[in-house]
């Protein structure tokens, strides 16, 4: 029924992850974030394939079908009994999708602030792309946020022995029909063609207000769900946040979990096509706050029979999952060696200067001011500098901002610019070629070991193979002291060439920072060997 397009990620570029920021207490130590929580209407969550994916292949957004959720449940008695949902959108609107969602929450969100009240709540559309974390405001965020309250006004939900309240049994044959939103009005006003004021009012469906007075409901994490990019890791977490709450593991076969969140595309027939879509997802949602408590992992397994993947979730409390962050920093910082000259106080200028160019990035793509950068995205900023100088650098984040504009591409992490280094860097050879005699050989590109660590590069050339792999342990203890974010990537990923590099780069400026020079073992510099030649010449004379 419902096939998704993934928006393709560029090698080196991170899937977006939504994650709730730590925060530290006066102690230093890792304490629980604040989160922002509303109160979901409990029946609609536990139908979350009613929410079809925003970007679907197989969606018909010009002539959008009747679409019908079944689920059969076996009574205390033994009888069975077959719920059903049918969502019945309206053609020129469009069938719901995860947009929607998002914008019901929002407008959840904004009742709760308002108070609650059992009327016509006022709201303004700017106010909800606020909430939906939109940017800017112009009219594609006009016309989305507008798109999904229409949505949400005009399709009507069909819920057959399967709409319940706080205080109602539910019938055999009754049937209730719903519209999200009972009541909706807009009001825009333009000057020379420009929306300069707008505002209106909304109100729930009677069901649904009567079901959020009489908190028939459950508690859901607005600004976690929000910030969740992929499609399918927004299906999931909204599934998965209700069925996991009172559970710590859970495990469902990849066929009857596309079932569950309404993914029924022809090309999921396939398991390593549903394993291959769950994969990116998966990944997004490790780490990432429930309700309950925090996802600590969600992998992909063999069936045991061989014929699917099975998809593997488990959950930890957030005490203990901030007792774990704390403790690896705290193995990190255990195991360094005591030196003489300790400069681990000291931010490293390489770090700063990666810093700097992660909030140039963000702030010449999304006009940030201020920016807490990821492991990951520090990584890719830190390999970008040491492979091509930091000049270089600025100038691909330059070059990527007018390509990135001219194809209408807005990336959405540090990685996605990755894809014009080349470019980048190829007009920059042009622009700095001479003028002169054509004869003149051009200035080389910067580069970290070549012009800025010679000494450095000269003693690591002079170092045994087991000495640069005691060196290269010593330098990864102590780069996750300085950075305990960098410790989850370098111990998951010590053999990629990101790694390696990276490494190799603090090796190197540790060896070009240290006073005294490096002696080869059995070399001429070497002591032993210079008493034993002076040795043997007293000895003929």
């Amino acid at each position: 029924m419902t096939e998704i397009n993934e928006p393709k990620i560029q090698d080196g570029q991170q899937q977006p992850v939504a994650r709730t920021p730590k925060r530290r207490s006066a102690t230093g130590e890792l304490a629980e974030p604040k989160l922002e929580r509303i109160r979901a209407e409990l029946n609609i969550e536990k139908w979350p394939a009613i929410w079809n994916p925003t970007h679907s292949k197989t969606r018909s957004k010009l002539r959008p079908q009747p679409r019908t959720l079944q689920r059969e449940s076996t009574g205390p008695d033994g009888t069975k009994t077959v719920s059903q949902v049918t969502i019945n959108p309206i053609a020129q609107l469009g069938d719901l999708t995860t947009d929607d969602q998002r914008t019901l929450y929002a407008l959840i969100k904004h009742w709760e602030e308002r108070g609650k009240p059992d009327h016509e709540t006022p709201f303004s559309i700017r106010h909800v792309a606020r909430l939906l974390h939109k940017k800017g405001w112009g009219t594609n965020v006009i016309d989305s946020v507008t798109g999904s309250l229409e949505r949400l006004r005009g399709t009507m939900l069909v819920w057959t022995r399967s709409y319940r309240s706080k205080d109602q049994r539910v019938e055999d044959l009754e049937t209730v029909y719903v519209n999200i939103l009972s009541k909706l009005k807009i009001v825009r006003r333009k000057v020379d063609g420009h929306v300069t004021t707008e505002a209106g009012y909304f109100q729930f469906d009677d069901h649904i207000l009567k079901n959020l007075l009489n908190n028939y409901t459950k508690p859901f994490l607005f600004d976690v769900f929000i910030d969740i990019r992929g499609e399918i890791a927004l299906k999931l977490y909204s599934y998965l946040d209700l069925i996991m709450a009172d559970k710590n593991r859970f495990e469902r076969c990849t066929r009857e979990l596309f079932d569950d969140i309404g993914l029924r595309g022809d090309s999921y027939r396939n398991p390593s096509k549903r394993k291959q879509n769950l994969e990116n997802a998966l990944s997004e949602l490790t780490g990432i706050m429930l309700t309950t408590g925090v996802l600590k992992s969600a992998t992909i397994e063999k069936t045991k029979d061989g014929k699917d993947y099975k998809a593997v979730f488990q959950k930890t409390s957030r005490a203990e999952f901030l007792a774990a962050e704390a403790e690896t920093s705290t193995k990190f910082a255990a195991t360094l060696p005591v030196v003489i000259n300790d400069y681990s106080k000291a931010k490293d200028p390489l770090m700063t200067q990666a810093e700097e160019l992660l909030l140039r990035f963000h702030k010449l793509f999304y006009g940030v001011e201020t920016h807490y950068p990821q492991s990951k995205e520090t990584a890719q900023a830190l390999n970008l500098i040491a492979l091509h100088g930091v000049d270089a650098a600025r100038h691909i984040v330059d070059f990527a901002l007018g390509a990135a504009q001219a194809s209408n591409y807005r990336p959405a992490t540090f990685g996605g610019i990755l894809q014009y280094t080349s470019r980048a860097l190829s007009e920059r050879r042009r622009e700095s070629r001479p003028t002169a005699p054509s004869y003149m050989p051009a200035a080389a590109p910067e580069r970290l070991g070549s012009q800025q660590f010679l000494r450095g590069e000269r003693r690591l050339a002079a170092l045994t193979t087991e000495q640069y792999g005691k060196r290269a342990e010593l330098a990864k203890a102590e780069f996750c002291h300085q950075q305990p974010s960098m410790a989850r990537i370098i111990a998951e990923r010590s053999d990629s060439a990101m790694v390696v590099r990276m490494v190799r780069t603090f090796v190197i400026r540790q060896l070009d920072q240290e006073p005294m020079d490096l002696l080869v073992v059995g070399g001429d510099a070497d002591p032993e060997v210079v008493n034993r030649k002076l040795g043997l010449q007293i000895l003929a004379l």
